[in-house]
């Protein structure tokens, strides 16, 4: 099964959000931006020419960005997506432990 994350980042940080199906995650974006489900988003003229897709950045009207990506394989929460955010971060930055590296192996990174 192919997870979703719907990203969210304010001034307080990223905030990820995971959903089991890529419809779900379209569904909480339209929320965050406001969009009325009622009705239909191609008849809504912000969108007219440009659908929403993952992997896209969008900004709501509180310069929050917000992005749907698919989530890496053996990651299944939102808790495991910042640990490998931070392990991320930590290699980059060479202090990144064990435990970090075998996580970021694990997930092909």
């Amino acid at each position: 099964m192919t997870l979703w994350n719907l990203s969210i980042t304010a001034e307080d940080g990223t905030h990820n959000h995971v959903h089991k199906s890529y419809g779900a995650a379209i569904d909480a974006l339209c929320a965050q931006l406001g969009i009325d489900m009622d009705i239909e988003i191609d008849d809504d003229p912000r969108w007219r020419d440009e659908p929403l897709r993952a992997n896209r950045r969008y900004t709501d009207d509180y310069g929050r960005r917000l992005v749907i990506e698919r989530m890496p394989s053996g990651i299944t929460t939102a808790k495991q997506l910042d640990r490998l955010g931070e392990a991320y971060d930590a290699r980059e930055c060479g202090i990144a432990t064990k435990a970090q590296l075998a996580l970021l192996a694990r997930a092909n990174y």
